[in-house]
């Protein structure tokens, strides 16, 4: 798949055609930009297209708001590709601009300021799937299932994902107010958080009642050593039984949930197949082996639930199917889309949903989620986690 040059041509277009227009081409005819610009060939894709109405708004935009000076030429451009990218009706295809787009690294690497929450868009709402362990956030109250209404008392219906993210960013012991609304209580809250310079933690290990333990908590660029950084010591341990907690796991790189994933299943083993659009061949990826390298097979049991996502779901599917391991907890949250994001001019990028995940049996995560295999719903008013007891009585049995 190579989406860089026609999604160059798009920026093109929008470039040139803007420039172009405002400094005197708004005279001539679509057909001629349409030959100029995308070519002769195109013509009779957009020829019915009113391009009319585009600059239209931006003359009566000028001449009516207030300190439309202020508003640059590329805050334009930019706010008319995030228009083209939205009008495809998809949460996550969008442009980003630079500061979106060095934001978006920044979760990456796992250095951040913020309050330390994983939020995604669906159904129109901005949610969030789990506060980070010991984030601003946790402390002040957010809880996983909460909807983000307003940030600083602005409402974020109609905002990207991206744009709710830079509101909720600031300054690291600046204040920010956010008004969210939980699923289960339907009870609203404002909440105000002091930013901080937060890191995010990959994982953590511990032994219970003979089980050994690990809560991963993303698949970003350290997961992958600190995973087999964990599974030394899963070894080293002397058991067999293992629980991986992938609860509020937002997800992460592709590459990492293959790579954790193939520490349980046998070379070239698929773990998650690819499905593009009608037409196109489906590819799968598949297991490196890794699993030679653990000389006890473990029992399995993962814990997953509404805020497992994306890598976690892919992770979750692949080992159910294939690793005969047990899942905990409840239904996925069902982020099986995939995203390829290309780098644009200027530091901005666009992300485009290309193709849904399968599992190995060929189950679409994007409309089922991962179910478990027990279904446990934790009381959140007591410390008791009754998800993980669930999970190590099976495997002691």
């Amino acid at each position: 798949m190579n989406f860089n040059q026609p999604v160059k041509i798009i920026v093109s277009i929008v470039f040139v055609f803007i420039l172009g227009t405002y400094f005197g081409y708004n005279q001539k005819p679509d057909s001629f930009f349409v030959q100029t610009v995308l070519g002769k060939e195109n013509e009779e894709v957009v020829s019915s297209a009113d391009f009319e109405i585009f600059w239209n708004a931006w003359k009566k935009l000028d001449e009516k708001f207030p300190e439309s000076q202020n508003i640059t030429t590329q805050d334009r451009i930019y706010g008319a590709i995030k228009g083209l990218a939205d009008s495809f009706n998809d949460p996550y295809t969008n442009f980003l601009t630079p500061k979106e787009y060095d934001h978006l690294n920044e979760d990456l690497k796992g250095d951040l300021v913020g309050i330390g929450i994983e939020i995604d868009s669906k159904d129109g709402l901005t949610r969030v799937l789990a506060p980070l362990e010991g984030s601003p956030a946790e402390k002040a109250g957010v809880i996983a299932g909460d909807i983000i209404l307003k940030v600083d008392g602005i409402s974020t219906e109609n905002m990207s994902l991206e744009q709710v993210v830079s509101k909720i960013r600031g300054e690291a012991g600046s204040t920010v107010k956010i008004t969210v609304i939980n699923e289960k209580d339907k009870v609203q809250r404002e909440i105000s958080i002091i930013r901080a310079v937060i890191k995010i933690p990959t994982l953590k290990t511990e032994t219970v009642d003979g089980v050994y333990i690990i809560h991963l908590y993303n698949f970003y660029d350290n997961s992958v050593a600190d995973f087999a950084k964990a599974m030394q010591g899963y070894e080293k341990s002397g058991l067999n039984k293992l629980v991986i907690d992938v609860r509020g796991n937002p997800g992460g790189y592709l590459d990492s949930a293959i790579k954790i994933s193939s520490w349980f299943l046998p070379a070239d083993e698929i773990i998650v197949r690819e499905k593009f659009a009608e037409g196109k061949e489906e590819s799968a990826y598949r297991s490196t082996g890794t699993q030679r390298l653990i000389t006890k097979k473990p029992t399995l049991a993962i814990l997953v639930d509404e805020g497992s996502a994306s890598a976690s779901e892919i992770l979750s599917g692949a080992l159910k199917e294939r690793a005969e391991a047990k899942l905990f907890g409840a239904q996925t949250y069902g982020k099986g889309s995939v995203q390829e994001l290309i780098p644009m001019p200027n530091n901005t990028a666009l992300k485009i949903t290309v193709a849904k995940w399968l599992t190995p049996d060929g189950i679409s995560i994007s409309d089922t989620g991962i179910k478990p295999d027990f279904e446990i719903s934790d009381d959140s008013a007591t410390e008791k986690d009754e998800t993980l007891e669930a999970a190590i009585n099976y495997l002691n049995k």
